[in-house]
């Protein structure tokens, strides 16, 4: 009695075939290749049985992957490779890039011009105040007073109005 299952012995053959007939079509493009004399050569007192189990069994998986036997295939090098070699060219195969698809915003002119608009209307509302030191004007008022101001709004203030503190102690040591 048999421990291995029918569906299994069948999967596995089926596997085996298709790795000899990988194997077998890759011999057969790189004797088209190089000539049979030259690519044959490199493996002189071997049986090509023997040769063929060793390249199925250094390619297995590449079965599952006809773009990188493809590409292999395509980008042979100059002289015959060994069965490491070629499953190294297949692996440099690049993955395949998904089709881009080409996007562009559709423009709704209703939209567009709705936000403009909007635009518009904020810019006319922002009103610049009168005296764009204000704010500084503030802040030194409120410290002189004797409010504590973190150290930011002092510089502040007093970077904003460095001329006019500059004036105003110019002003003071003039005599009257």
């Amino acid at each position: 009695m048999s421990t291995t299952q029918p569906s299994q012995t069948t999967a596995d053959s089926d596997a085996a075939q298709t790795i000899a007939q990988l194997v077998d079509a890759v011999f057969s493009a790189c004797i088209l290749r190089y000539g049979q004399a030259y690519f044959l050569s490199r493996w002189e007192g071997l049986k090509l049985p023997a040769v063929k189990a060793d390249w199925r069994r250094v390619l297995e998986g590449l079965e599952r992957n006809p773009r990188a036997v493809r590409y292999a295939l395509a980008h042979l090098p100059a002289k015959p490779p060994t069965a490491s070699e070629f499953r190294q060219i297949a692996s440099e195969c690049p993955e395949p890039r998904p089709a881009c698809l080409s996007w562009e915003p559709k423009h709704d002119p209703a939209r567009i011009a709705a936000a403009q608009q909007q635009v518009a209307r904020a810019r006319a509302e922002q009103r610049m105040p009168a005296d764009p030191l204000a704010r500084a004007r503030d802040l030194r008022r409120r410290e002189g007073e004797g409010e504590r101001l973190s150290l930011s709004q002092k510089e502040y203030w007093r970077k904003a109005l460095a001329r006019e503190i500059a004036a105003e102690r110019s002003a003071q040591e003039q005599p009257r």
